[in-house]
C-alpha cells in the first residue's frame, strides 16, 4: 500500500466527509486517493487561506471534521 493510499484510509476512517483545498504537485497523489470515495466532498478553492476558514466554519457548522489541504510553495496570487 503507498503512503497516499493509507493517508486517505486514515482520514476517512476518522470520519472526514468533506476537503477543502488548493490543489497541487505536492498533495496530488493524496486527492486522488481521496477521491476514490464516493462519501467525500472534495471542495476546490483558490487560496489556502480560504480552504482553512471553509474547513474550520465547516467543523463549527456542522461538529464535524474540518480538513483543510494545500501545496507546497508560494501561493499564487492574480
Amino acid at each position: 500500500m503507498k503512503v497516499y493510499d493509507a493517508m486517505a484510509n486514515a482520514f476517512i476512517k476518522e470520519g472526514t466527509t468533506s476537503l477543502f483545498g488548493l490543489l497541487g504537485d505536492g498533495q496530488m497523489t493524496w486527492w486522488a486517493a481521496m477521491s476514490k470515495y464516493p462519501q467525500l466532498k472534495i471542495v476546490d478553492v483558490r487560496d489556502e487561506g480560504c480552504a482553512v476558514t471553509m474547513a474550520e466554519g465547516y467543523a463549527m457548522a456542522t461538529g464535524k471534521i474540518g480538513v483543510a489541504s494545500s501545496t507546497q510553495g508560494r501561493g499564487w496570487r492574480a
